[in-house]
Order: C-alpha cells, then sequence, then structure tokens
C-alpha cells in the first residue's frame, strides 16, 4: 500500500492522484455539510460570440426540451426543429454536442468529474508502470489517449446517472404554475431564438426555455413570464421593470 501511494504521487502520475485527492476532498466537504452537490456547477452555452473579446454570448438554436430544472444539469434534445417562418433552426455546435454526448449538462458537474476520476486514475498508474514510463514529460503525452478512452468510460458509467436526474427534472414542477412569475434571463433570447431563464421555485432553482415577444433580451435582465406553448416547450417572456 505504501509502495502504491509513493508511486501514484510519483511525478508521471502526479496529474490523476491530485485530481482523485480533490474529489474525496469534494465529498468530504459535501458529507459534512460545507458544499452541495451543485457548487461547481456551470451552464452550457449553445453559441459563441467571437466578436467581443473572448466574451460568451448565448443564443440557442435547437429547441431545448426543458419543462422544468432544477439545478442539477440540461436535458437536451438534441434533434433540430422547423421554426414558424419554414426556415431551419440549427443544432448546438460540435464543442457542445460533444459535452451533452459525455453527459456534461445532464447530471451534476462534479458527479461526472467523480465517475471521470476513477478510470482516468486507474488506466494512468496501468499503463505507466507496465510501459516502465517515469519522465513527466513522457507521461503527459500518454496521458491525452488515457484521458479520451477514460471519457468514454465514465460516459457509461454515468448513463444510469444522467437518466435519473433526467427523471428528476422532468417532475421538478408543472410549466403552467409559472404563468405572471419574473425570471432572470441565464442565455440571451430573442423572439426567434431560444434562450434560457431561471426561476427559483419550492427553494429549488428551475431553468427553462424561453423567446421574447419581441427583440433580444440579454443575459442578466429580469423578465415576466406570460405564457407557455406546449409544442415548442418554452415560454414566452417580456422584460419586467
Amino acid at each position: 500500500m505504501i509502495e502504491l501511494f509513493k508511486y501514484s504521487f510519483s511525478l508521471s502520475n502526479i496529474i490523476p492522484s491530485i485530481l482523485l485527492v480533490l474529489i474525496l476532498v469534494y465529498w468530504g466537504t459535501v458529507f459534512i455539510g460545507l458544499l452541495d452537490l451543485n457548487s461547481f456547477d456551470f451552464d452550457i452555452d449553445t453559441d459563441v460570440d467571437i466578436d467581443v473579446d473572448v466574451d460568451v454570448d448565448v443564443d440557442i438554436d435547437t429547441h431545448i426540451d426543458i419543462d422544468t430544472h432544477v439545478e442539477t444539469g440540461s436535458d437536451f434534445d438534441m434533434h433540430s426543429e422547423v421554426d414558424a417562418s419554414g426556415g431551419h433552426i440549427g443544432e448546438p455546435n460540435f464543442f457542445i454536442k460533444s459535452l451533452l454526448y459525455f453527459n456534461i449538462g445532464k447530471m451534476p458537474f462534479m458527479a461526472f468529474l467523480s465517475i471521470l476520476s476513477l478510470p482516468l486514475w486507474s488506466i494512468t498508474i496501468l499503463t505507466n508502470y507496465y510501459l516502465g514510463i517515469e519522465n513527466f514529460f513522457i507521461s503527459i503525452l500518454l496521458f491525452i489517449p488515457v484521458f479520451f478512452v477514460s471519457m468514454f468510460l465514465a460516459k457509461f458509467l454515468s448513463n444510469p446517472i444522467a437518466k435519473m436526474f433526467q427523471k428528476i427534472d422532468a417532475h421538478s414542477g408543472v410549466a403552467e404554475k409559472f404563468h405572471g412569475k419574473t425570471a432572470l434571463v441565464r442565455i440571451t433570447l430573442s423572439e426567434d431564438s431560444d434562450g434560457q431563464i431561471e426561476i427559483v421555485r419550492n427553494g429549488a432553482t428551475a431553468y427553462l426555455t424561453a423567446r421574447s415577444t419581441k427583440g433580444t433580451i440579454e443575459a442578466g435582465q429580469e423578465v415576466l413570464i406570460i405564457d407557455y406553448l406546449k409544442e415548442e416547450k418554452y415560454y414566452i417572456v417580456e422584460p419586467y421593470n
């Protein structure tokens, strides 16, 4: 056991070992109540505004199949839709599709990272041991393919958990009950482009797909929910002063 500990923190294995330690510390803090499962969650934005210096402006061009979302992730319907004018609404870019493919955004990020850390650490340790790799720079080169292999394993292992969180999200509220309530725009929206709003309901934060009555509403603005289109599965909102 001592030999394994020393070998785990040798230069060739230091990266996955530190990640594993951080994951263990994180779950320890969650267990004693200092952090919660969503402490390090982030939102997946589906478009990048390259006109601004490293600034992200989000315009969702796919219909996201979300009725109500507790702060656990997002349930994305990846097929593209046709808008009312007959135009084809595009899908998220390749990077966003890749994140969703690996269940990032469908479950708490730290839960996925925890699942990823186990195969990443195990494969790195075994590969470096049997190949006799001790050089840090060579181990970095080998770490790249090991990381991608671990991502696919983590996807397979996390599928049941992602489905569980999606079921929780699907039953977290009733869409019609949000009429007349105010919400905060998380992802920029307009009358012909999906965005995302957040609203606190029963002590939990729900993330909802929305469009505006007219014009663009930027992230950070407060809006009033005035309607819900069941077939299109998004809310209609307007700026709220």
